[in-house]
Order: structure tokens, then C-alpha cells, then sequence
């Protein structure tokens, strides 16, 4: 919300400019309601996704059954019920790579004896802009030119091969090109420091703080008289952590150094935790009632545990 107020944020250097971008839009629009508007734009966001997702699934002749399965499974994923509701990106980037995929499949199908640059172009648009809303979305482009180049045949090589690029170089143009005004007003290349912050909150979660001795976090921990229940927490511990974590600001969580030594250390430890907690991941049982609380609590639990 700082970065859509003021571009020139220190914020900035923690998520990059998509999302940013989308609410100084709705802002501009909407004045002081840009909240309920940006409530209104994601919900609407999710019913396209399914609509897409319906749509992607049928032109690449999928059973209708199954296609109106997984649409249903798109619209009422229980994290993006909860973040379309609020300030998250879960909606807008879901809604954008989805879009990306059916604007791919209506270009693969052209029919047209010669294919208009255009479409590479946008193509390369609508994937740097899901990039600049998560950067998990950054190495995305590959599977998607690799698909135009084996699927376009009906084109000689030459063509394929030219729109691909095309792609490539609009897609890394407009992340460079935001990495590079970044780097010149903050000496950072990093498009986003959530990842490292995402990490070192599940390892601390995950009760392997001790692997992160010496370094920035751990010695905030100790400084504030945390590091006692940091060092003892278990994943289960949902108010422990909660207590934690509301302790440590930004800087302190994204602390790379700790990051590294949980990495190098403790990387069995972290899988193994992970995968215990793999059907939290998405949603939990008091995620579940929360979202559905006219269901029964045994029928809430069985929603979240087929989703996850």
C-alpha cells in the first residue's frame, strides 16, 4: 500500500511493482473507497479465472466434467476465497497467469497464413506483469516459449523462432528495465526479499532457529528476550510463532544471512518438516470453517483436507 502511494518507497526493494501498480489504479479510481473496490476488482478476478480455466481446459479437448471440476476447484480455493478479500496478490496473479495460458492457446490456434508480431508481444507483456506481481513467476516464460516452438509447426522455423524471441526479450526488457531503476536508486537487483522472508519464518516455525546462530535474526531474538520460545517452538505451535513473528519487523525477517545458514545446515530438517505440514499448506481446518461456517465441522475438515 506505501509503494501504490509513493513509487519512490523504500518498500519497494520488499515486492515488486505489479501489485503496486494495480491498487494505485484503483486508487486513483476509486478515491477513498479503493478498498471495497479492490475487494470487488478481485472477486471478479476469481470468477474469470475459472471462466479461463474452464475455457484452457476445453480447447485442449478435455472432458467437460473434468474442465467444470477443476473450475469449480479454481473458484473456491480457500486461500484465494481469503486473500481476494483483502491487500494480497494471490487473486491478481492467479487471474494473469491464467489469462497468459488462453491468450496463448487462442495464438497456437491462429489459423492465419501469417501471425501478427502482436501477439508474441503481448504474450511477453502478460507474463512479465505476473513476474512483477510474484517473481516466482520469473522463470515461467520458459515453458511457455518452449511450447510455442514445438507446437507452432505449421510456421518454418525461422518464424517460430523469431516470435519466441520476441517473447524472451519483451518479458526480460520490462523486469530489466524495473531492476535496473531499483538498482540505480537502491544498489539492490532483487525484485522481491519475500521469498527470504517466507523462508526464514517456516524455519523458525519449524523450531531450527538454533542453525541461524550468529547471525542478524537470531541475535534480535535474543536481544528481545525471544529466542528461549523461538528455540523450542514446533510447527503445531500456532500462537507461539504468532507471538514470535510479530516481534520481528521486515528487515529482521529477511535476513539472508540466516537464510543461507538454514539452507547449508538444516535443508533435511526443513524438507522434512515441509512435507509434514503439506496439508496446512493451502488451508487448514479453522481456515476451512471460517470460509464455510454453515458447514458442519466434520464436512469443513474433509473440504480442506481433499483440497490440500
Amino acid at each position: 500500500v506505501s509503494v501504490a502511494k509513493n513509487f519512490s518507497d523504500r518498500a519497494i526493494l520488499d515486492r515488486p511493482i505489479g501489485y503496486p501498480l494495480l491498487l494505485w489504479i484503483i486508487m486513483g479510481l476509486c478515491g477513498n473507497l479503493w478498498q471495497q473496490a479492490l475487494v470487488i476488482v478481485q472477486v471478479l478476478m476469481m470468477g474469470c479465472s475459472g471462466f479461463l480455466c474452464y475455457n484452457v481446459l476445453r480447447r485442449t479437448r478435455c472432458n467437460i466434467f473434468f474442465s467444470v471440476l477443476v473450475a469449480a476447484f479454481a473458484i473456491c480455493t480457500p486461500s484465494l476465497i481469503r486473500s481476494a478479500q483483502v491487500v494480497m496478490t494471490e487473486s491478481s496473479h492467479a487471474f494473469f497467469t491464467i489469462l497468459l495460458w488462453y491468450t496463448l492457446l487462442n495464438y497456437m490456434d491462429d489459423k492465419k497464413e501469417k501471425i501478427s508480431i502482436i501477439s508474441p508481444v503481448i504474450i511477453g507483456l502478460i507474463s512479465s506483469y505476473c513476474a512483477l506481481i510474484k517473481p516466482v513467476w520469473l522463470p515461467g516464460i520458459i515453458p511457455v516459449a518452449v511450447l510455442c516452438y514445438f507446437i507452432l509447426k505449421r510456421q518454418n522455423r525461422k518464424f517460430i523462432l523469431k516470435h519466441v524471441m520476441i517473447i524472451y526479450a519483451v518479458h526480460f526488457l520490462i523486469i530489466g528495465s524495473w531492476q535496473l531503476h531499483v538498482y540505480n536508486k537502491y544498489r539492490s537487483l532483487s525484485l522481491s526479499r519475500v521469498g527470504n522472508v517466507n523462508f526464514n519464518l517456516a524455519a523458525i516455525r519449524a523450531g531450527l532457529t538454533k542453525y541461524g546462530e550468529g547471525t542478524h535474526l537470531y541475535n534480535y531474538l535474543d536481544s528481545v528476550g525471544e529466542l528461549p520460545k523461538a528455540l523450542s517452538l514446533t510447527w503445531s505451535n500456532q500462537r507461539g510463532f504468532d507471538e514470535i513473528k510479530n516481534t520481528l519487523v521486515w528487515e529482521i525477517r529477511s535476513d539472508k544471512a540466516f537464510s543461507k545458514k538454514i539452507q547449508q545446515q538444516a535443508w533435511q530438517p526443513f524438507i522434512a518438516c515441509q512435507l509434514k505440514r503439506y496439508q496446512y499448506f493451502y488451508t487448514t481446518r479453522e481456515n476451512a470453517e471460517k470460509l464455510f461456517p454453515s458447514l458442519p465441522s466434520f464436512f469443513s475438515h474433509i473440504y480442506s483436507s481433499i483440497y490440500a
